[in-house]
């Protein structure tokens, strides 16, 4: 066997032994130790301390000084301790055979570039809590194939096969992609419904208020109704209010697509064993508690670092079904 013997680190020589720990090199006669220590002060010990606070009292990191440390200090020891608290690794354990997983997705700009981040949550059917997973950030905007490759790297064989449907928000291609995984589709009503409040209009001497107020009614208790005649009798009278002149072409696009898509709106009715949420707002929910937190952060790692921690500290959020108020 070739042994290879060690060189001396300032001119790669050959080096003699210079006593217990230390060599000497033979050109230089520089002597060096063989286990060299880290010099300066031991580095501080990780603590969760400050996670804690942060996390999950709400509190910021001017309130944790205590008189002691400077902030600069506090500021230093929680950029250590938030990469040490996010790299654990984690263990999730999801029970139940009827599961519906709920995405949803927000976007922030760094140096006038685009950064998408993924949010991903499970909801079992006997069950009205959501576990979320970590979220992933993506350069670029929201589409669709970006969508099937994260859930097929994120969420695991054993999971997939219990999924059975699939809740989002409006997302251009969110059928396609409950398709690909052979799920169902469910889409939100509450991004519907804020739609279409914003372009009914509130004052009464618009034009056309009548029939937008009309459509909006009409499109609540569609969105509820369970008795055939009564959903025939709605999209007939949503399709007549849409024709007339004094209704606006977004109105229009908005009642055919609900028209279009009833049965994506329709699948928390139709099948009501599984427990499926209506809408999406556990995961504004997640988004408003990242959002809150990140007035300061400045780079798209930084924002990673923040959103994970901030999923570690609440993983499971109360989803519910919506139960509509008639108005």
């Amino acid at each position: 066997m070739k042994i290879v013997h060690v060189k001396s680190p300032c001119c790669k020589a050959r080096v003699i032994r210079y006593g217990g720990k230390r060599r000497q090199c033979s050109a230089c006669s520089t002597t060096f130790t063989i286990r060299p220590q880290r010099r300066g002060r031991r580095r501080v010990r990780h603590t969760q301390r400050y996670i804690q606070h942060i996390f999950q009292e709400g509190c910021k990191l001017k309130h944790l000084t205590h008189g002691t440390l400077s902030l600069a200090a506090v500021q230093k020891r929680f950029q250590r301790a938030l990469p040490a608290f996010i790299s654990q690794p984690r263990s999730m354990h999801i029970r139940g055979t009827c599961l519906a997983l709920i995405i949803d997705a927000r976007w922030h700009t760094f140096h006038k570039e685009r950064f998408t981040m993924y949010f991903f949550a499970v909801k079992s059917s006997h069950r009205d809590t959501a576990v979320m997973f970590d979220p992933l950030l993506r350069k670029g905007k929201e589409a669709a194939h970006v969508w099937k490759e994260l859930i097929g790297a994120v969420v695991s064989l054993a999971i997939k096969r219990r999924i059975v449907a699939l809740v989002s928000d409006g997302l251009a291609g969110g059928k396609g992609i409950a398709a690909t995984f052979g799920w169902k589709h469910q889409r939100c009503h509450f991004h519907l419904i804020k739609e279409l409040a914003i372009r009914r209009g509130r004052r009464k001497h618009l034009s056309g208020w009548t029939t937008r107020e009309q459509i909006y009614q009409d499109i609540r208790k569609l969105l509820c109704s369970k008795s055939p005649s009564k959903i025939r009798f709605l999209i007939h009278r949503l399709q007549r209010l849409s024709r007339h002149n004094d209704c606006p072409s977004k109105i229009r696009m908005i009642v055919n697509e609900v028209i279009g898509e009833l049965p994506a709106f329709h699948l928390y009715l139709t099948h009501p064993e599984w427990n499926l949420p209506n809408t999406t707002c556990v995961m504004e929910s997640l988004g408003n508690l990242v959002h809150a937190g990140v007035g300061k952060v400045r780079t798209p790692q930084a924002l990673f670092n923040w959103a994970t921690a901030t999923i570690r500290a609440h993983p499971k959020f109360t989803c519910r079904r919506t139960n509509y108020q008639q108005n």
